[in-house]
């Protein structure tokens, strides 16, 4: 990748430490809510700060073995859960909803210890399959990461508390995940002409990054040099940048500068949300 973040290239050490970082922040927090955090809703349609909670609990937990609880979410009312990843996720998010916010911080603790212990032998050479995905053990790493960190930014939100700091091992795992994305969203949702070359220019605070893609004579994405002339400049900051890719916050309400072909800009910062 053009920019400097942790890829699926780097150490195994360095992305489980990126992990725990993220783990322990968000269990942290978790601990200080009140009853009345718990129930306050999220920017996620139809979850609440205690939901992701439980939905963190759940995933991490589904890493260590945990047993499944047989259990039929009414689909009819939770219609906010469509596609099969939604579903899966809801599940574990609505087995959680009969129980107290006291078992399930006692459950979040419990998996996070458990998989802190996993990962101190396991096997990084090994793919595995983990909700219907073949990932390397340095993918989910990473993926775990990045949906930790958010769902604490999210916590954050909703409750209009302090952001955690931006220059954690999280919060630049987080980037690297959405930045070696762009190319592929300039090409294939955004669907740009060929030969169009876009720069993105993030200004932090704390993730900084100026990079360059372009759609290929096979109309696939790619990375170009900083020479190569842009048909478009996209300036944004680290706080944007991380609300557009996580489908936080509509593009309409954000003061985003383009320079160039706005057309194409505007076409490609539509497409940004990548977090399901």
């Amino acid at each position: 990748m053009i920019a400097d973040f942790p890829t699926d290239d780097s150490s195994s050490p360095e992305l489980i430490a990126a992990w725990d970082d993220a783990n322990q922040e968000f269990c942290a927090v978790a601990d200080t809510l009140t009853a009345e955090d718990w129930a306050t809703p999220s920017k996620l349609t139809g979850w609440s700060v205690g939901d992701l909670v439980a939905h963190i609990a759940h995933l991490d937990g589904l890493l260590i073995g945990d047993p499944q609880v047989d259990h039929a979410p009414d689909w009819a009312v939770l219609t906010h859960a469509q596609t099969p990843f939604q579903k899966l996720t809801e599940y574990g998010v609505d087995v959680r909803r009969s129980r107290s916010q006291t078992d399930v911080l006692a459950e979040l603790h419990r998996v996070a210890d458990q998989r802190r212990e996993q990962l101190l032998t396991v096997d990084t050479t090994q793919s595995l399959n983990f909700i219907g995905m073949e990932l390397t053990f340095n993918r989910l790493m990473r993926r775990r990461t990045l949906d930790t960190w958010v769902h604490l930014l999210d916590i954050c939100y909703a409750l209009d508390r302090p952001w955690p700091p931006q220059d954690s091992p999280a919060a630049r795992v987080t980037a690297g995940m959405w930045v070696e994305n762009l190319p592929r969203l300039l090409a294939k949702e955004a669907a740009a002409p060929i030969g169009s070359v876009l720069r993105i220019v993030c200004t932090g605070p704390d993730v900084e990054f100026d990079v360059r893609c372009a759609v290929d004579s096979g109309g696939r994405g790619m990375w170009v040099a900083e020479s190569e002339p842009a048909n478009a400049t996209i300036e944004l900051s680290w706080l944007h940048f991380l609300a557009l890719s996580a489908g936080r916050i509509p593009r309409a309400v954000l003061d985003t500068p383009v320079d160039g072909d706005a057309a194409l800009a505007e076409s490609f910062l539509a497409v940004m949300a990548v977090t399901p």
